[in-house]
């Protein structure tokens, strides 16, 4: 295929027997409708996304050096090795609500970037290096046992974000009603920002009475509520 601009869209049932997919050009090629089963795909200069409910099963799936973004719909799925290559590539999920998904049920290599959006759940399980991580409405959890070293950003929606994990890098959740949801009052570094609108800040620790967990406010700043 050769999507030199725009997008191309291929549904499963149209397209059947064919070992390899090649994309040349810079345009985003769609998947769509159903099972898209393939050996190896090849993206030249483009970009990949998956429509809601399509699933590709691949053994891997390489992007070149450009600057690609690979994306998903709710309820897609992908099945093999995802290299980005070279350049700063984004992952894009869309979470819808009621559904969740966990990073970790995509094998990424070399993603810089990872962007969320949607009323449902992301849970971020696994760290495939990620630089950045925007978010636009819905619910992040950085799970136990987790490192993330990147910064992460809010939308103009309502998120809640619940750092279970260890986040070494700021947290500034933007416009909208948002809550940050925290496992201890420090879990790695960097500043806490509700930004704007009415922001609650929540804390669920293991402190108790004999042994408080103690909260000054210092880095955090921009919440409303507690």
């Amino acid at each position: 295929q050769t999507v030199a601009n725009g997008t191309r869209s291929i549904a499963a049932a149209s397209v059947t027997g064919f070992e390899t997919l090649v994309a040349d050009g810079a345009g985003t090629l769609a998947l769509t409708d159903g099972t898209h089963a393939y050996q190896n795909v090849a993206m030249n200069g483009g970009n990949l996304s998956l429509g809601a409910g399509a699933a590709l099963t691949a053994g891997t799936v390489v992007f070149d050096g450009a600057a690609n973004r690979f994306s998903l719909a709710s309820g897609a799925t992908a099945t093999g090795a995802i290299n980005g290559g070279a350049g700063v590539d984004t992952v894009a999920l869309t979470q819808g609500a009621n559904t969740t998904r966990n990073l970790s049920s995509l094998n990424l290599i070399g993603f810089e970037q990872l962007a969320s959006a949607g009323a449902g759940t992301l849970v971020i399980d696994s760290n495939p290096g990620l630089q950045s991580v925007t978010l636009d409405g819905g619910t992040t959890t950085l799970a136990s046992g987790i490192t993330l070293t990147a910064p992460i950003s809010g939308g103009t929606g309502a998120e809640t974000v619940s750092l279970l994990g260890t986040l070494n890098g700021a947290l500034d959740l933007g416009a909208g009603d948002d809550r940050l949801i925290m496992a201890a009052v420090t879990n790695g570094t960097g500043a806490r920002s509700g930004g704007t609108g009415t922001d609650t800040l929540e804390f669920r620790t293991a402190g108790t009475a004999a042994a408080p967990a103690v909260f000054n406010g210092q880095g955090y700043a921009g919440f409303e509520n507690l």
